[in-house]
């Protein structure tokens, strides 16, 4: 719990460097279409990646697989607790992503034993989505009183951690 906690800091702090200080610096950095709140997640993606500086190295590959699935041109306001819900049942199909080449006809090749992502991996990013929403959000690129839909499938997932570990015991 105390090494959670230490990463929830250590996350806010990294935000605080990400945010974009001023109007005029969100306009030169995001364009115009940050003003009319139509700017598209491979877009809000891009300008985040430029600012970030924290040390996470699979962040950005987290962040791309949302990206890739929710679609980069989606806009970033209409992204709900259904496609959060939908994305974690497609990493939960897609399983493990374990790379050990391509046959010849350039399909990658997956192991026998495939197995499902372990329920802190899909936590994880989950999280990364929740990242990057809640930094378009003290952007001010969403409206007010917004809520992140990743709150709920995030808290979700560790309910049904708890339950099972309590049934374990």
């Amino acid at each position: 719990r105390r090494e959670a906690q230490q990463l929830e800091e250590r996350g806010r702090k990294a935000a605080r460097h990400l945010r974009l200080r001023d109007a005029e610096e969100r306009r030169k950095l995001l364009g115009a279409k940050a003003a009319a709140g139509s700017m598209g997640i491979g877009e809000l993606l891009d300008a985040y990646i430029q600012r970030y500086a924290g040390r996470d190295m699979s962040l950005g590959v987290r962040l791309e697989w949302w990206v890739t699935f929710l679609g980069s041109d989606r806009a970033i306001g209409t992204i709900d607790n259904d496609a959060v819900w939908s994305g974690a049942d497609a990493l939960q199909k897609r399983g493990c992503n374990w790379f050990l080449g391509k046959d010849e006809a350039g399909d990658p090749i997956r192991p026998k034993d495939w197995n499902p992502l372990a329920p802190r991996t899909l936590l994880k990013y989950i999280g990364a989505l929740r990242l990057l929403l809640n930094w378009a959000n003290q952007c001010e690129l969403l409206p007010r009183g917004w809520s992140n839909p990743c709150q709920e499938a995030a808290a979700v997932f560790r309910e049904d951690k708890w339950l099972l570990k309590k049934e374990a015991a």
